[in-house]
């Protein structure tokens, strides 16, 4: 919505368009701008359709009475835990393979930039008139990327690879290690008897559905 507030913006005229950004930099940077975020979560977007994803994933059974629902999300945690659990197990080295596949992207044409190295673990990374300080101990560059995501941004890839480090793991967040991703899927659900062989028990004070007035107009389907 901020994004094509702003395009909108610039197609009315320069003026609109600096009106705009003055105003998104002054009100609440932290919740449109992901470079103005915190870095404790390493997470390169920054999205609020997490419901959908989740209806999505839930699909039909969304219908179901409250216990039916609750109890089949049950059972497809089980078998997401499962899959992921056994996924995990085929992978080689420290990292995930997601991280692997980054590094090995991120790591071609490091050639084009210039490394300016001022000690061991600081230098300058230069690239067609640009500079980016970077840190190796700290894991920063000036980029914030590296920051923000947990994994190195080509800036400090361009370092690394200069300073002929093997260990890459050393340089990503252990977010991206197998042994966070198994932490992650460590939780054991536990299986459960069937709804016919649950105990019924009888109690005094009956709980009955609110009273519900249809509202006008055609029944929206959710």
């Amino acid at each position: 919505m901020v994004l094509l507030s702003l395009l909108t913006c610039k197609r009315l005229g320069n003026s609109y368009y600096t009106d705009a950004i003055s105003y998104l930099n002054e009100n609440d940077k932290k919740i449109w701008s992901r470079s103005k975020f915190g870095t404790l979560v390493k997470c390169d977007y920054s999205t609020n359709n997490i419901s959908e994803t989740f209806n999505s994933w839930v699909g039909d059974i969304h219908y179901k009475p409250v216990l039916d629902l609750l109890d089949a999300i049950r059972e497809k945690l089980m078998e997401r835990f499962d899959k992921k659990m056994s996924k995990v197990q085929k992978s080689k080295g420290p990292l995930f393979p997601k991280a692997n596949k980054y590094l090995k992207t991120i790591t071609k044409n490091l050639s084009e930039y210039q490394v300016c190295r001022s000690s061991d673990n600081k230098a300058e990374v230069k690239y067609k008139g640009y500079r980016w300080d970077v840190v190796l101990d700290k894991k920063k560059c000036s980029y914030r990327k590296w920051q923000v995501t947990g994994l190195p941004c080509v800036h400090a890839a361009t370092f690394i690879s200069f300073t002929r480090e093997p260990n890459w793991e050393k340089y990503v967040d252990t977010y991206f290690t197998v042994d966070k991703f198994k932490e992650a899927y460590a939780l054991e659900i536990s299986p459960m008897p069937g709804k016919d062989q649950w105990v019924n028990i009888e109690t005094v004070e009956k709980i009955y559905p609110p009273i519900i007035k249809r509202p006008p107009g055609r029944t929206k389907r959710i």
